[in-house]
């Protein structure tokens, strides 16, 4: 039976086997690609280590228009720096008599003394000038350093004599027109 068709048996596969020409040309591509591929790498990698540091460092780089040049990253550091507090420093006022208001600047820091002035950053490292005063007393003035734990300010009553009005001969408390014998 030379001429008669192959018999197909339901189990059998229906395509014809490939060729064996069109599957061992595809992979002997693929396979010579894979070589020439290692053999580039290979070479490169002998030659870059055959060079020594100091012919790098020796070449300057030029910059290509083409190439893209990319740095290592550099480690992060996992270990936090180190919490700088502020200094704060605490001076405490008192003065004789207390109940005295201490103003820094005009501005009211103290209602009565004795009373605790807290100084930070900048603050605590400059010279400060505070005015102590209270009503009968001559205000006083202090400077000094933020540094300082305790500052004393011994008030001096005021002497002077202060004008009165006028005495009349009529009581004051009495309003012109006021009528005792009136209920009001």
């Amino acid at each position: 039976m030379s001429g008669a068709s192959p018999v197909v048996s339901p189990h059998s596969d229906p395509l014809p086997p490939a060729s064996s020409q069109q599957s061992n040309g595809t992979s002997k591509g693929a396979l010579a690609a894979l070589l020439i591929a290692g053999v580039v790498i290979f070479v490169g990698g002998i030659a870059a280590s055959r060079m020594s540091e100091r012919d790098v460092l020796k070449k300057p780089v030029e910059p290509s228009t083409n190439a893209t040049l990319t740095a290592p990253l550099a480690p992060t550091v996992s270990a936090s720096a180190p919490k700088i507090e502020p200094v704060v420093l605490h001076v405490r006022l008192s003065s004789e008599p207390e109940g005295a208001v201490v103003r820094e600047d005009g501005v009211e820091v103290c209602n009565a003394t004795p009373c605790e002035l807290s100084y930070s950053d900048d603050a605590a490292k400059r010279e400060h000038k505070v005015v102590v005063q209270k009503a009968g007393f001559k205000a006083e003035t202090k400077i000094f350093m933020a540094d300082a734990k305790t500052v004393q300010v011994k008030l001096v009553r005021d002497t002077r004599v202060f004008a009165q009005p006028p005495q009349t001969g009529k009581d004051p408390g009495v309003p012109p027109g006021y009528k005792p014998e009136v209920p009001y």
